[in-house]
């Protein structure tokens, strides 16, 4: 059995895949497992995957049919043996001595999660972001007191560090607390992080950045994209499933992760092409109506004037504000 198994899912970064793949080939440590998740990737990725599955015996290769993120991550696991799992994005790389340093921590340490800083990484430089919350060993008693302020969502609309990528993660606690089969096109990591978090017993903060996120403006997250309206309540009601809700202020804090999904969702709606503003702005209304979200836009709280903008603009339906803040 391993002590790393990597997983990384693809779609459509075939002008990216190399590099990412050699970077796990490549670590300093060796006892790892790369399993390369193809998502029904129409480009040239099925292939690059075989390939190097040809080359390395430690790696595995997953075919399947287009059913996104969550079935993709769900099928990795699956097929995971390693102790600890680590995501790498299709379109991202990492240092080589990135599992030689969080075997370090897991031999001393023995913590549920090891997290590191990442890079930035644009086409011409890359920017260090190291997480901003002290280096060192958290046990369960310092991550209740310390992390679970600023877990899910604080007052002011932040939160923990919560991608998936830039960590190893406990493979048995990371496939207990993913989402369940669902089709959720925003935010499925913070959500299984948080849980994760939430449900570990220790965690290990380390000061290098060893973790290069490319800044591909076409990707997912950057190129104008219409969010699915069901994503705020399924990850609200994972949640409230996954951690205890009377812990602290849990409850309020995932009224405020609803109400921000919420208005990344809402102010999306102004990128569709299929409809007439006139008829967007009905549907932002009418989906603002839900049970779920009304409830959380009744009784999330913030503070400051970025987050009060935020829930004004949505407790008031005010759409031509979401559609200049878009």
């Amino acid at each position: 059995m391993p002590l790393f198994s990597f997983i990384t899912t693809i779609y459509k970064v075939e002008k990216y895949l190399p590099n990412c793949i050699e970077s796990m080939m490549n670590q300093s440590y060796k006892d790892i497992e790369i399993i390369l998740i193809d998502d029904g990737s129409p480009d040239n990725c099925p292939k690059i995957c075989d390939d190097y599955a040809a080359k390395d015996d430690r790696i595995k290769v997953v075919h399947k049919k287009n059913g996104g993120i969550v079935s993709a991550r769900q099928a990795g696991s699956e097929q995971v043996t390693g102790e600890y799992s680590i995501t790498v994005d299709g379109d991202d790389w990492i240092a080589p001595d990135y599992c030689e340093k969080m075997a370090e921590i897991i031999k001393e340490y023995h913590p549920d999660i090891v997290m590191c800083g990442h890079f930035n990484a644009y086409e011409d430089r890359k920017e260090e972001r190291p997480i901003p919350y002290r280096s060192g060993f958290y046990s369960k008693q310092d991550i209740e007191k310390e992390i679970f302020p600023v877990l899910i969502q604080d007052e002011y609309a932040h939160c923990f560090r919560l991608s998936l990528w830039a960590k190893a993660i406990n493979s048995r606690l990371q496939r207990e607390q993913q989402l369940e089969n669902v089709i959720v096109n925003m935010g499925e990591d913070v959500t299984c992080v948080s849980a994760c978090i939430f449900n570990a017993g220790s965690l290990y903060i380390m000061e290098p950045c060893l973790y290069y996120y490319r800044q591909n403006q076409i990707s997912a997250t950057k190129g104008g994209r219409v969010y699915g309206w069901d994503g705020p309540e399924i990850r609200g009601r994972h949640l409230e499933k996954r951690i205890d809700i009377n812990t602290g202020d849990m409850r309020q804090q995932i009224y405020r992760s609803v109400v921000h999904a919420l208005f990344t969702v809402a102010k999306s709606q102004f990128f569709r092409q299929d409809a007439s503003r006139k008829i967007i702005v009905r549907d932002i209304k009418d989906q603002l109506d839900r049970p779920y979200y009304r409830e959380a836009l009744k009784n999330a709280r913030f503070k400051g004037m970025k987050a009060r903008l935020m829930l004004f603009s949505l407790k008031h339906k005010q759409c031509w504000l979401l559609d200049l803040l878009k």
